[in-house]
């Protein structure tokens, strides 16, 4: 991984940052990677990665990984390493070790009372300033409910079967209205996934920023229409 993102900065002139997470259980078990501790887990794993992109070497020896190389990168740079987090451990970690924090998902006002302070607190238990927060937004730019839902079935569909979704659900600010894209109700889904026109989707953008975002990432998506006789 490092030596990927050492690559890939070297060619995009030192612009390229690095985002990585925990998954979700049933997709590390399709890789047969053990899921029992992912703090501990990724904990290891950033440290290493970032010893790598800094230094250019490695040797660490831990639980999981037990480590001794380098990288062969002329020019790579030390690119950023993000880390995704929602829940509150994974949230300090990223305090801790991370370069900024990568909410998905996340309603303002769930950036402003979670993750906003967990990442402070771990932050301030590592004696270091908090990273940034880059909250990434799915977006719809479409004004057509039946169309906004056509794209979210599509788009997110799985997600009401992973963990930390269900976390967010369990705050009552889930992805989904009601566990699953039928379930998707119009004043529920602006507050998980926004849709609407372009001031619409700018007004959520700045009032996630408003609540603690130092940056928004909003992926848009627009449902194209059929046009008769032509490709979709």
């Amino acid at each position: 991984m490092a030596q990927s993102a050492a690559t890939a900065n070297q060619m995009c002139g030192g612009r390229f940052r690095l985002g990585i997470g925990p998954s979700h259980k049933p997709v590390m078990k399709m890789y047969g990677v053990d899921f029992d501790r992912p703090i501990s887990h990724l904990g290891e794993y950033i440290e290493i990665v970032k010893t790598l992109l800094s230094t250019g070497q490695v040797q660490h020896k831990g639980d999981r990984f037990k480590v001794m190389g380098f990288l062969d990168v002329k020019d790579g740079g030390n690119p950023p390493v993000l880390l995704s987090a929602l829940k509150e451990q994974m949230c300090q970690l990223a305090g801790r070790h991370a370069d900024g924090v990568l909410p998905w998902l996340a309603p303002p006002s769930y950036v402003k009372e979670f993750i906003t302070p967990n990442v402070a607190a771990g932050a301030a238990a590592a004696g270091r300033d908090a990273p940034p927060i880059i909250a990434e937004i799915p977006a719809v730019l479409e004004t057509d409910f039946d169309r906004v839902r056509e794209v979210v079935n599509a788009d997110l569909g799985i997600y009401p079967q992973m963990p930390s979704t269900r976390h967010l659900r369990a705050h009552g600010r889930g992805p989904l209205a009601r566990g699953s894209v039928e379930g998707l109700d119009r004043r529920h889904d602006q507050r998980r996934r926004p849709w609407g026109d372009r001031d619409v989707l700018a007004a959520r953008a700045r009032s996630t920023s408003d609540a603690g975002a130092d940056e928004v990432a909003c992926s848009s998506r627009r449902r194209r229409r059929q046009e008769p006789g032509g490709p979709r």
